[in-house]
């Protein structure tokens, strides 16, 4: 299976050559792929695409061998996924996406699915997670947190997700089209 290099990095500190040595390599034994699908079927194909070429096992909603297929409780589903996946790549767009519909999370019923995927995984502590959002919405969350009534195109609950992850994790990488996503997600 594929492997990924951990860097830990406080901001603002340098790290010699000897600091490599504190490096240690993590198994991933699979990712699980959480966005809104319709908008973001560009990002996730080409995410797919490079990380399986690499031989990593890519846990995503729309992949024909998803767990649970018959579709009998998709959302349930994608929530035990996101609980068995060793990591967590979330990318974000304008759109919120369709509220949580299952039956088993009652503490998600208010919120969309990939806003419970999110809080799913935070609720692991030692699950590593990626968020990725586009540019244009990082600069209207930005300018949003010092104008709350800022009129946009992104629908504000969206900020409502990157809050939560800033809050708990707080990095995140904005990116502007798919081809740039492709290798911050490989690095």
């Amino acid at each position: 299976k594929g492997k990924v290099m951990e860097f830990i990095v406080k901001r603002g500190e340098t790290f010699s050559i000897g600091d490599l040595e504190k490096v240690k390599e993590i198994p991933i034994e699979a990712i699980f792929l959480s966005s809104t699908v319709e908008n973001l079927r560009d990002c996730r194909a080409e995410v797919v695409k490079e990380l399986e070429s690499r031989k990593i096992k890519v846990i995503y909603s729309e992949s024909p061998d998803f767990a649970g297929i018959p579709r009998n409780n998709v959302y349930d589903i994608c929530l035990q996924n996101v609980l068995s996946a060793s990591h967590f790549i979330i990318i974000l767009d304008r759109k919120y996406g369709e509220l949580y519909q299952g039956t088993r999370y009652e503490r998600f019923k208010e919120i969309s699915i990939t806003h419970a995927e999110l809080k799913a995984a935070l609720e692991d502590k030692e699950k590593p997670i990626f968020f990725y959002v586009r540019d244009y919405v990082w600069h209207d969350y930005k300018t949003w947190k010092n104008n709350p009534d800022l009129k946009c195109e992104t629908d504000k609950k969206v900020f409502d997700i990157i809050k939560d992850f800033e809050d708990a994790k707080g990095w995140i990488d904005d990116f502007k089209t798919s081809v740039d996503l492709k290798p911050m997600i490989l690095k």
